[in-house]
């Protein structure tokens, strides 16, 4: 011993940052989602989130701004535009395969779109549907309104809730 403190000033309080977890079951395997309702998960799934927006806002901004009257679209505006689907799929999946560590691809692509977004919602990263009745339909004048990146809920989740089953509805 040197005769000095090994603490030299009172704690430094950071705050509590212990992620939010919900189960999801798939295929009769259980896994522990993050949650992002609160703003407590790893960096790297953040990372990853923000890399599957940002391709897919890459591949579909051409559809963001709208066309004058009278103005015909562009070879890259139709082709954006038939491509949309298979961008949102690529999107979706991205997301949740960040968000549900230990699934894999070929899991999901047996789900239904539809419940793998809706589990981003119960997540927190996918906004709510402003109207379920046209949730999921895509048109180009839809395009422009579709979220640009998830983890749009508020600062803090209300509670925890229990599993998550995956299931096509």
């Amino acid at each position: 011993m040197n005769g000095r403190a090994d603490v030299v000033g009172p704690t430094i309080e950071l705050g509590d940052f212990l992620p939010e977890r919900r189960q999801v079951s798939l295929n009769g395997n259980t896994y522990n989602a993050w949650v992002t309702t609160n703003r407590r998960y790893p960096r790297l799934v953040m990372t990853r989130l923000d890399r599957a927006a940002r391709k897919f806002n890459r591949k579909t901004d051409i559809l963001r701004t709208p066309l004058a009257e009278g103005e015909e679209p562009s070879e890259d505006r139709i082709v954006a535009l038939e491509e949309y689907g298979d961008n949102w799929n690529e999107y979706v999946t991205e997301a949740i395969l960040a968000l549900v560590p230990g699934t894999t691809e070929s899991e999901l692509d047996l789900v239904d779109l539809d419940t793998l977004y809706r589990l981003g919602q119960e997540l927190g990263y996918f906004p709510p549907d402003p109207n379920p009745e046209t949730a999921g339909e895509v048109t180009e004048a839809a395009a422009p309104d579709v979220p640009l990146t998830g983890d749009s809920s508020p600062e803090s989740s209300v509670d925890s809730t229990p599993a998550t089953e995956l299931t096509s509805s």
